[in-house]
């Protein structure tokens, strides 16, 4: 008799943000009887990040879900339908009633797993381990006896991953199942070569002990890995299956997160469009200023149509007060030696107030009039608040003094609520002229910034977008500042409140690298995760 083992099968999961859903479904045949197992399960786990670094994952999970065996009993054979003369005759009848030739039973498995580092290229050496219970309701399998409930399966995981280099991993495990009087030990390992950023080949050996070996070849082409595995059989049934090995295909595709809707992308130099206005909410307007709220800081503006042919005039502006914009001149003051004439009844004057990156200081008088800031540094960031601008600050991120340059004094106790950096990342890089990012895999970096906001409730995060120094200046603050709103409306959509996230703009003035080569420009169109809390 020639014993089959077909299974087929399919899975589908998702992660939303630390919950995973799934579901599967497996059929399984054995025997020339026909005896069929259809399982359908739905699973669900969650993902909790441990450590200061957070590159510690504990996982744990529950699958609920129903199984059904059945069997064909006119494919059966029994010894009483053998004729010592004439051997097997199926038309003899077997005696044997079955009442039942299906069954439907509910099904219960849970399980947890650890592993230190997985999506993170800077650690080297990545370990891993898991136990899951199957079958922990002991549903009765039987069709037969009345009770026979099926034994817990016990499965115990292990392994780790080895970074031999930037492109190559090594990793062995083993995995040892119990479930009563059967047991079972599988020990092997998988080489992963990564061609490039999407596309990586696989090789892997395991030998299950007295039952088989099997070679492993998988290759993954983006997002769809195919592997290939094929089992030479050496238990002790090889004589009874005929010597029979078995060939398996399976194919898997795991597409990345969803993108948050990235804004508008904004064109290179010399193409911007009204794209701008929608993109940053922004417009000039004129406003009405009394004349008896001024101070004593004059701006030049341009002389109107009837001034033409005078002396060009000067007028003062009020100081810029955040609960009240409202900015007023005081009648014009003559430069110039005039003919006395009557005085005009005062009027109000009509002043067209621009501030590009509304912080409140009109671009007149903003040493930094596309990048928001304080009247305290005079319209530039300080993003620390230590009174030293993020353009001259060595740790623009953390609270320092100006005599180290922006960073703080290791020699002293730092002041009482000062903002320290918890971690940063400064590699989310971007396409050239563009607000996407440059290769899919920098989601991965975004979401390992997203698992510490969520472990730490306290912490803030500021994403500071930066360009090379292609194009116009102007254009490439806006470029940066939508980067920042990119990676800000994608963190928001994982389920970071709002509030939490602060985004700065710099667009080339603060180059990581030397904008004259083409690998420092790609470095330094990114934006920076900079993750801070108040200590």
């Amino acid at each position: 008799m020639e014993i089959r083992l077909p299974r087929k099968g399919f899975a589908v999961d998702k992660v939303v943000n630390r919950v995973g859903l799934g579901g599967i479904i497996t059929r399984n045949g054995a025997g020339d009887a026909g005896i069929r197992t259809l399982s359908i399960a739905g699973n669900l786990s969650y993902n909790l990040p441990l450590g200061d670094a957070k590159e510690h994952i504990l996982s744990a999970g529950v699958q609920v879900g129903i199984f059904n065996k059945s069997f064909d009993q006119s494919k059966m054979s029994f010894d009483n339908q053998y004729n010592p003369d004439a051997g097997y005759d199926p038309s003899i009848s077997s005696g044997e009633i079955f009442t039942n030739t299906s069954i439907t039973r509910p099904d219960v498995n849970v399980g947890i797993f650890w592993q230190r580092g997985w999506l993170n290229k800077d650690i080297r050496f990545k370990p891993f381990a898991g136990i899951s219970l199957a079958h922990i309701n002991r549903p009765n399998e039987t069709f037969i006896i009345d009770n026979n409930k099926m034994p817990v399966k016990k499965s115990f995981y292990f392994g780790a991953g080895f970074m031999v280099s930037d492109r190559a991993e090594i990793r062995p495990s083993a995995m040892i199942l119990r479930q009563q009087d059967f047991k079972e030990t599988n020990v092997g390992a998988l080489v992963n070569y990564q061609l490039d950023n999407k596309n990586a080949v696989q090789l892997g050996a395991y030998n299950r002990f007295n039952d088989a070996l099997i070679a492993y070849a998988g290759y993954q082409m983006n997002l769809v890995k195919v592997g290939m595995s094929y089992d030479i059989n050496t238990s002790s049934l090889s004589t009874s299956g005929k010597g029979t090995n078995a060939f398996e295909l399976s194919i898997t595709y795991s597409p990345r997160p969803k993108r948050a809707k990235e804004p508008k992308e904004i064109l290179p130099t010399k193409q911007l469009d009204t794209d701008l206005m929608e993109t940053l909410d922004y417009e000039s307007t004129s406003i009405e200023v009394p004349e008896e709220l001024t101070n004593d800081r004059p701006v030049i503006h341009p002389a109107t149509a009837e001034q033409v042919t005078e002396q060009p005039v000067a007028t003062k502006v009020v100081e810029q007060v955040a609960e009240t914009p409202v900015k007023t001149v005081e009648k014009p003051i003559v430069i110039a030696e005039q003919p006395k004439q009557e005085p005009a009844a005062a009027t109000p004057v009509a002043v067209k107030i621009e501030d590009f990156d509304k912080d409140g200081i009109i671009d007149a008088v903003d040493d930094c009039p596309y990048i928001k800031g304080s009247k305290a540094t005079n319209g530039c960031p300080d993003s620390d608040n230590d009174g030293v601008i993020d353009m001259q600050d060595d740790c623009p991120m953390e609270s320092g003094t100006a005599a180290t340059k922006g960073c703080p004094d290791k020699t002293k106790a730092q002041p009482v609520n000062s903002q320290q950096l918890i971690r940063k990342f400064d590699n989310i890089l971007f396409e050239s002229g563009k607000t996407r990012l440059r290769t899919d895999d920098i989601f991965d970096i975004i979401e390992r910034a997203i698992d510490i906001m969520y472990a730490d409730k306290d912490a803030t995060v500021i994403l500071s977008g930066h360009t090379d120094s292609e194009g116009d200046a102007f254009q490439n603050m806006v470029l940066s500042q939508s980067r920042a709103d990119m990676v800000k409306t994608y963190m928001v959509k994982q389920g970071i409140d709002e509030s939490r996230i602060k985004t700065v703009t710099y667009g080339e003035t603060m180059p990581l690298e030397d904008n004259t080569t083409v690998e420092g420009k790609q470095l330094n169109r990114r934006v920076e995760i900079n993750i801070l809390k108040i200590k």
